[in-house]
């Protein structure tokens, strides 16, 4: 997977696209996860502005003609399993200020469709 590499952060500030989204993350690269974690051959995480870049993670992944394929465990199902059941187990369902946001959710939701 040749992906690319971004020269200055994306984020909710400077991209159109995350700009209504809820996050204050800034993206490195289309898949900072596959960029931080996942090694070549796997991935090439290049800048796509240079040529060069382009040109030498294409030749390097053709080298590779004999690997097996690979799933990193966190997208497995047991491993999306563990990150929900670990989400919900420490997750307060119960505290007030979620409560209160959700009620407001749910009524605005129901006179709008009333």
């Amino acid at each position: 997977f040749i992906q690319p590499k971004f020269s200055e952060p994306h984020d909710r500030y400077n991209t159109l696209f995350l700009h209504s989204k809820p996050t204050e993350r800034g993206y490195t690269s289309q898949n900072p996860y596959l960029e931080k974690h996942i090694e070549e051959p796997y991935v090439y995480t290049v800048d796509v502005n240079n040529d060069d870049n382009v040109r030498n993670a294409v030749k390097k992944s053709l080298q590779y003609t004999n690997f097996s394929s690979f799933v990193p465990y966190e997208f497995t199902q047991e491993g999306m399993l563990e990150r929900i059941a670990t989400y919900i187990r420490h997750h307060n369902f119960c505290d007030n200020g979620n409560l209160a946001l959700k009620r407001k959710a749910w009524s605005s939701h129901s006179k709008k469709y009333s």
